[in-house]
């Protein structure tokens, strides 16, 4: 490695470059994934704790974030960890697209809907106000 002689080159990352080398390649961290059985543990295990620390030494002890257990907590809730499907649809999938794509076109219709028949609601109370004010009979 060359001495430093000013500061241009440490800003540059010349140095840096010398340091780490120009074709080093740096693995890219990976997603972890659990197994059902792994995470119905980790759940009974916090379900156990019950004085204070305890939940944060399983969280150290096993490397996870809490944010982890809140997830495993939401899957169980939705029946994931059931043991009903053998692969749940996984957050980012074609699958997983497509059944958003679906929901938001239901969710888009029902909002329509509602729309309309609040409309027809209100166009039969004033069909009604009408037949009121003109006397006229309902069954007539």
């Amino acid at each position: 490695m060359t001495e430093l002689t000013n500061e241009a080159e440490l800003k540059s990352g010349v140095v840096v470059d010398e340091l780490v080398g120009k074709n080093e390649v740096r693995p890219s961290p990976r997603q972890r994934r659990y197994s059902r059985a792994y995470k119905l543990r980790i759940l009974a295990e916090a379900d156990r704790c019950s004085a204070p620390g305890e939940l944060a030494s399983l969280i150290r002890r096993e490397g996870i974030y809490s944010s982890t257990i809140s997830d495993f907590r939401k899957q169980k809730a939705r029946g994931e960890l059931d043991g009903g499907s053998k692969s749940p649809v996984v957050k980012g999938s074609p699958a997983s697209a497509d059944l958003e794509r679906k929901l938001l076109a239901a969710e888009r219709e029902n909002r329509k809907l509602r729309r309309e028949l609040e409309q027809s609601r209100l166009v039969i109370e004033l069909q009604k106000k009408v037949a009121e004010l003109l006397g006229v009979a309902e069954g007539d």
